[in-house]
């Protein structure tokens, strides 16, 4: 193209530059970017996007430019293997023109520095960076650029530079020094008249040869310098072309030059210098530049780990250009899929962004107070900070982190997928906290709002308010750019973005929990805004000053009036949705709304919605609206709370919802202990909460006592015994000290459930009755609550004010109260007639276990109750639908009349009995056996169904397919068949459902409904029905339950029995069954069970056993399931053996028994060919009741399962924590699905075995090993006894539910220390005990320990005394049997109202020892008709019974 063409370009033609554009394939005309004369730029587009097209028009028709364009492919194809780079990736030639074709891009560098954000310094020097290290790539391919200029390097959305327009090969290198035309014509296309050239390039001399000459890089670096400073200088222009010239000529100093344009920025300045020295020889290369500022200038991350980051995010997000072929090649679902990948990299290596650029990361503790934070999805919890507690880092000072939220920001806007954006609105939010407030706002908050209108993922929408919430609650100041940002921009765009979530539940949701947070953050950034205008202004000193201040108040009280508007609106959209959740949300986060709206707007506006919840069918929102009334009431003060808030609690306590009632019982707690109730209504408030202390919800029970202690706390003993002391009287046991331990231990107890859900339906079916009989009672509490007199035996009208006419007693009733002979009293002695109805109705108290002495709790509860079952009927259960649509079909399918509701009964069958005729198999039968049955069996059901009819797939309450074919297990120990299902659900009958235990046995459900109707046929199919123990015949019939035993008081102590097994050996376990056939059974160490009749053995008649069993293994622990004569054994080589005891009465009046296996679960199947047994369980215990059978076990590695006894299958492993020491002992709280866990550091941990979690830990006393834990259900409820703990006393009693310890057995005459039996569940893990050092010496004293009702029975080890202490009647404690059982002394000592002591006093003489052969192993306790007995055994293997 040469340097002559200036002269040439007045005789090329002048028509519309898009004539030669349309004449390209697949390339249109869109517009003209410029009119140099040298080269037409236009913008186009092509199939793949947008492009830019550089023609030059020849001024010749036989001008050719072939060996220019050859240059340019060859420089293309070099440069399109750099990411920093934007080459021509089209290069045409026609004979009227030439194009060159690459990808385009919306700004350039000049078009940048002037747009919105402007650049951060720590941008601008990564810009510049970045186009020091492209130089340096670039140069190291020896291609030059030849036309370096802010125009020529182009960023993207998130500040990646590319260098593009090459020119070294098509535009001269040199040009003449007197005429600018030339330069012009070439370099001035932006008409800026800014000059990048280097000065050697303007020489007249060189310009005019022939010689051919090339671009220097060193011409290239002062280019580079030059827009350096431009970037710098906010896009002025270091050099024109007539400072070049004197700059070449020396009358301009670029040093002083400098100094005036960045006098602050030292290492800037001799960057600059560097690269626009005069002389090219002292021009330092690229890469001497980048080495010579690394540290000063530019930060050492830019070097170790920014640029290589963004490069690779760079190199994944654009396409190598290939010859013919536009860079932007890539679809839109490309471009996407390369975004998300992007995005990943980003999400996955965020740890590894904070570490290189030292970004603290602080973990989220648990603190008072409200603390903001947010987790990524693969990561940990990070609390956020604010900006100004991390400006002492450096990288954070310099603002790194917005080097990548602008990517993230790009990546937002161009990503499709909701999984990427929902990554980029976290790593948004978690990198707000390194950037200032302002650029939170400018450059964060923007993108974070921009999703709300994502209406394609709720999801989105929801996390894009809980960031744009935690971002703003970290600014802590606004430039007066942004003080107005709520009222202009945010308000309007979240109340947009609620109107259109009105299906959306999720987003409502969230947007009302955080609605109370964004007003919050509103009202502080008025108060900076308004903090600020104050420092500016100060005191005016004149008029004018003072009129501007006066306008500038007028416009910021303007604003705020706005403000309020907005969030009014707001607010009441919420508080009047139709969605509950919605409601709920907004309640858990009320209060700052409150604050926000004051006393008067919170009573007009929030008060009046929220007293309607109250009868909202939902209890959840009543419950939610009880949970936040007290925080509302100190905010509206003592008046509002006394004359509106509390009689609204009082009156919700009769609510049909228990949960409701705790919530309200612990918010009038709240209440009373700050003290903000006046003492004219707390007098009220008790007689409203006393009769609750008889309420059966222990929760209820338990904050109502707390609400009478608070209440003591705000009162004199003068008020306490004169006004409040009368009305509690009746509901303790005795006089009392008004602290909480003493009111929770000598509060009566409450009314059992049967006995208030009884009382209940009395009142709702009560007729012809005196006892709910009401009198008029003109009387109003505190509260507005109409007091409810009921009629007592003397009541005569005349006595209550009514003569005229207002006594609701007819005749009839008064005759009725006369003839009544029946009464029952009240604590206060008075008589309550009763008519002959109501004496029935007191008969079935009585009969559910109510004694006389108790009666008076029924009247004392009449009121409430009264109440209670009026204000049930008003509340009903919200519907399950929410579209509108929905909840009409459901109203009108619910309200038809004459519908009576129906009872469908399920039944099991089995196999064997219906279908097999009575035909039984044993379990162990052989494989050829067992083929042939299955097969059988197999062929006629399938020849039943096939008389059977049609049955569509919901049309049966099938769980398991029907037709059966055999498979053989792995067992090789055990080898037998089981059958498979294989028919399909629509294989089955209508009332039927074939089912499987993992046993041979199959079953089958049945049920009672006849009908055909698809939607029960489906409710009935999600029943879950299985078999309990009493429908598996192999288990044999459920027994009676014995007898609970009250009391060993009446034993004697004598030996009538000593009973040997078939081999003196240790006995392991010993189990007695005192049912309709008594027995007894022992197993030894050598895996022999043997087992003796106890009517002969308690007789004399025979003490031999009956039967032995061997299980050709060590037993471990065995024991009889509850309610069934089947014995469950465990052994060394991991078996759990389930044996059944049968038994038959001879003719000689001998009965015999023996044993039967029934199953067996092997813990090491998978490992049965291994030599070594892996797991075995080394304790367990079996518990049995209508819904489960399970047995919880104890492995030797200290793991606790969970085992199905009906289908043998491990149901689930409970790890108890490994810090707690080693498991030793555990044991079940069947009847509160508790597992007490005991570890030799002394920690007892309890789990609930509902939800597998950790419930409580203590320790107490010196923290001794635990050696054995045992519950007793039947002496009181969560009772449990405990030997180990403390080396204080042999044995203590604890409520684990309290963390109480109520009696201790103490081997002493001296009372221990009470601190020694107090719980402790502080620091647990460093509590651990070093077993070497601490002795447990009274424990090691104990040899064996027995629980029954409410004795308990310890073997001291060297003397092998059995001594019995009674946990009911301390008294009763004594000795029975032992060489010194003359010699011992019983004191027990009341310590605390809550703790007695049972001294134990040591003999005065020696104590006779027992040969260690002797010494007692086992002992249990059992009752045989009215004779308690007490079974023990001896190291030998000698059984004794005593009596």
């Amino acid at each position: 193209m040469g340097a002559k063409l200036s002269l040439l370009a007045q005789t090329a033609p002048s028509i519309g530059i898009f004539s030669y554009v349309d004449v390209l394939n697949e390339i249109h005309y869109v517009s003209q970017l410029n009119s140099s004369k040298f080269l037409k730029t236009c913008k186009g587009i092509d199939p793949n996007g947008p492009v830019v097209i550089k023609v030059f028009i020849k001024p010749q028709e036989n001008y050719t430019v072939s060996a220019e364009l050859d240059k340019i492919r060859k420089e293309s194809l070099l440069l399109s293997q750099l990411p920093s780079v934007l080459n021509f990736s089209k290069i045409i030639e026609t004979s009227r023109a030439a194009y060159l074709v690459r990808q385009y891009m919306r700004d350039n560098l000049y078009d940048r520095i002037s747009s919105r954000p402007y650049l951060h310094q720590v941008e601008k020097l990564f810009i510049a960076f970045q186009i020091l290290t492209a130089l340096q790539e670039i140069h190291k391919l020896d291609v030059t650029h030849g036309d370096l200029k802010l125009e020529n390097i182009l960023p993207n959305t998130w500040n990646w530079i590319s260098i593009a327009d090459f020119s070294s090969c098509y535009k001269p290198v040199y040009l003449p020094e007197d005429n600018p035309g030339e330069f012009t014509f070439y370099f001035d296309t932006s008409k800026r008249r800014c000059c990048y050239l280097a000065p050697e390039r303007f020489s007249s001399q060189r310009a005019t040869s022939e010689k051919e000459y090339s671009v220097t890089k060193e011409m290239d670096i002062f280019s580079a310098g030059c827009c350096i400073a431009e970037l710098f200088n906010d896009g002025i222009g270091l050099f024109n072309l007539s400072d070049i010239f004197k700059y070449k000529n020396g009358e301009l100093d670029a040093d002083a030059l400098l100094c005036d344009l960045f006098p602050e920025q030292e290492p800037l300045r001799q960057l600059i210098l560097d690269m626009i020295d005069l002389d090219p020889n002292n021009r330092l290369a690229c890469s001497q530049l980048l080495s010579k500022y690394r540290g000063s200038l530019f930060p050492n991350h830019f070097y170790t780990f920014t640029y290589e980051f963004l490069k690779n995010l760079a190199i994944l997000s654009t396409n190598v250009a290939g010859t013919g072929n536009i860079v932007f090649n890539k679809t839109l679902e490309d471009m996407s899929s390369v975004t998300d990948e992007c995005v990943d990299k980003f999400y996955v290596d965020f740890e590894k962004i904070c570490t290189s650029l030292e970004f603290p990361l602080t973990k989220l503790e648990q603190r008072g107070g409200k603390q903001y934070s947010f987790k990524l999805s693969h990561s940990k919890a990070y609390a956020l900070q604010s900006f100004s507690k991390l400006q002492d880092i450096t990288t954070i000072r310099e603002e790194c982190a917005l080097l990548f939220t602008s990517y993230l920001s790009h990546a937002i806007r161009n990503t499709l997928s909701s999984n990427t954006r929902l990554k980029c609105l976290e790593l948004l939010t978690i990198f707000s906290q390194y950037v200032s407030d302002e650029n939170k706002l400018d450059r964060i908050i923007p993108f974070v709002v921009m999703n709300f209108d994502h209406i394609d993922d709720e999801n989105v929408q929801s996390l894009s308010v809980q960031c744009l919430c935690q971002i703003l609650s970290l600014v802590e100041a606004v430039s007066p750019l942004n003080e107005n940002i709520f009222v202009d921009y945010l308000m309007p765009r979240l109340k947009r973005l609620l109107q259109s979530s009105e299906e959306k539940s999720y987003v409502r949701v969230v947007f009302a929990n955080c609605l109370g947070d964004l007003v919050t953050t509103a009202c502080k950034f008025q108060e900076l805004s308004f903090a600020s205008k104050e420092i500016q202004q100060k005191i005016p000193s004149s008029a004018d000053q003072l009129a501007q201040g006066l306008a500038v108040m007028e416009i910021t009280n303007h604003y705020t009036r706005k403000l309020l508007q907005q969030v009014e609106d707001l607010t009441i959209r919420l508080l009047t949705s139709n969605d509950v959740w919605v409601k709920v949300a907004l309640l858990r986060n009320i209060l700052p709304l409150c604050n926000f709206f004051g006393k008067e707007m919170t009573n007009d506006v929030i008060l009046s919605h929220l007293i309607t919840y109250f009868n909202d069918r939902d209890f959840f929102l009543r419950m939610t609206l009880v949970d936040v009334i007290p925080g509302i009431a100190i905010l509206l003060g003592p008046i509002a709370l006394e004359q509106y808030i509390l009689p609204l609690l009082i009156q919700t306590l009769t609510d049909s919802e228990e949960w409701v009632i705790v919530t309200v019982l612990q918010a009038v707690e709240d209440l009373a202990k700050i003290g903000i109730l006046s003492k004219r209504i707390l007098y009220d408030t008790v007689a409203n909460v006393a009769p609750l202390l008889l309420h059966p919800n222990h929760s209820i029970h338990q904050f109502s006592l707390r609400i009478v202690f608070e209440i003591t706390q705000q009162m004199s003993d003068a008020e306490i015994y004169c006004g409040l002391y009368p009305i509690i009287r009746p509901f303790f046991g005795f006089d009392i000290d008004f602290d909480l331990e003493t009111l929770i231990e000598t509060c009566k107890q409450p009314v059992s459930r049967i006995i208030y859900n009884l009382l209940c339906s009395w009142s709702l079916r009560a007729s012809n009755s005196l006892f709910w009989q009401q009198v008029p009672n003109e009387h109003i509490d505190s509260f507005g609550n109409n007091a409810i007199s009921f009629v007592t035996k003397d009541y005569i009208p005349r006595n209550y004010g009514l003569v005229n006419g207002k006594d609701k007693f007819n005749k009839k009733e008064m005759i009725l109260l006369k003839n009544s002979k029946d009464i029952v009293e009240s604590f206060d002695k008075k008589q309550i007639p009763l008519t002959i109805e109501d004496k029935l109705w007191i008969d079935k108290f009585k009969t559910i276990g109510l004694r006389d002495s108790d009666l008076w709790k029924l009247e004392v509860l009449r009121e409430y109750v009264t109440r209670s079952t009026k204000s049930s009927g008003h509340k009903t259960s919200k519907p399950l639908f929410n579209n509108s649509s929905v909840r009409r079909n459901y109203e009108i399918t619910t309200e038809l009349s004459n519908v009576m509701p129906r009872n469908v009964f399920f039944d099991i069958e089995f196999y064997g009995d219906e279908i097999l005729n009575g035909v039984e198999t044993e379990s162990t039968q052989s494989v050829e056996e067992e083929s042939r049955f299955k097969a059988n069996l197999s062929k006629r059901l399938l020849t039943r169904e096939r008389l059977g009819s049609i049955v569509d797939m919901h049309g049966s309450l099938v769980l398991k397919s029907a037709n059966a074919t055999g498979f053989a297990t792995q067992d090789t120990q055990n080898v037998n068949v089981r059958s498979k299902s294989t028919i399909t659900p629509s294989e089955t009958s209508k009332s039927k459902s074939l089912r499987s235990l993992d046993s041979s046995k199959r079953y089958l459900v049945k049920n009672s409904y006849e009908g055909k109707e698809k939607t029960v046929l489906q409710f009935l199919n999600k029943f879950e029905i299985s078999p309990s123990l009493r429908d598996l015949k192999e288990f044999g019939f459920i027994t009676f339950a014995e007898t609970e035993l009250n009391t060993l008081r009446d034993i004697k102590g004598m030996l009538i029995a000593s009973l040997v097994g078939d081999k003196k050996i240790p006995v392991i376990s010993l189990n007695i069954s005192l049912k309709d056939k008594p027995y007894l059974v022992g197993g030894s160490i050598q895996g022999d069970i043997c087992i003796w009749d106890m009517e002969h053995v308690v007789k004399g008649r025979r003490l031999k056993f009956s039967s032995t069993y061997e299980c050709n293994a060590t037993i471990t622990h065995m024991e009889l399931i509850p309610g069934f004569d089947t014995l469950a054994v465990s052994t060394k080589n991991g078996k759990m053996v389930f044996l059944r005891i049968l038994h038959k009465d001879r003719k000689d009046g001998k009965r015999s028994y023996s044993f039967e296996r029934i199953r067996e679960l092997d813990l090491n199947k998978k490992s049965a060919n291994a030599t070594t047994i892996d797991e075995y369980i080394v304790n367990f215990k079996t518990f049995n009741n209508e819904d489960r059978s399970h047995l919880v076990g104890l492995t030797k590695s200290g793991l606790i399962i969970i085992i199905d006894i009906c289908s043998m299958s491990i149901l689930r492993y409970i790890d108890n924590p490994v810090t707690h020491g080693a498991v030793s002992c555990f044991d079940v709280d069947t009847d509160n699905d508790t597992l007490i866990v005991g570890t030799v550091k002394g920690i007892i941990d309890v789990w609930d075995l509902r939800f597998k979690v950790l419930v409580e830990s203590f320790t107490f006393g010196d923290s001794t090993p635990i050696k054995s834990i045992i519950t007793r259900r039947s002496y009181h409820d969560n009772t449990v006894v405990i030997t180990g703990g403390s080396s204080a006393a042999l044995c203590t009693v604890w409520d684990y539910s309290k963390l109480q310890c109520k009696m201790a057995i103490v081997l002493s005459d001296e009372q221990p220390s009470i601190s020694a039996f107090v719980a402790n569940v502080n620091n647990l893990e460093s509590s651990g005990i070093n077993l070497k050092m601490k002795q447990d010496v009274n424990n090691q004293e104990i040899s064996s320990i027995a629980v029954k009702g409410s004795s308990i029975v310890i073997s001291k080890l060297e003397t092998s005394d059995l001594i019995i202490c009674d946990m009911e009647t301390h008294s009763n404690s004594k000795a029975i049997a032992g060489p010194n059982a003359a010699y011992y002394s019983f004191v027990p000592v009341q310590a605390t109202a809550a703790l007695s002591f049972i001294l134990i006093k040591p003999m005065t003489r020696k104590p006779i020892l027992t040969k260690q052969k002797n010494a007692v192993t086992l002992s249990v306790i059992g009752q045989l008709g009215q004779t308690p007995l007490v079974i023990t055994s001896n190291v030998q293997g000698t059984i004794n019974v005593f009596k």
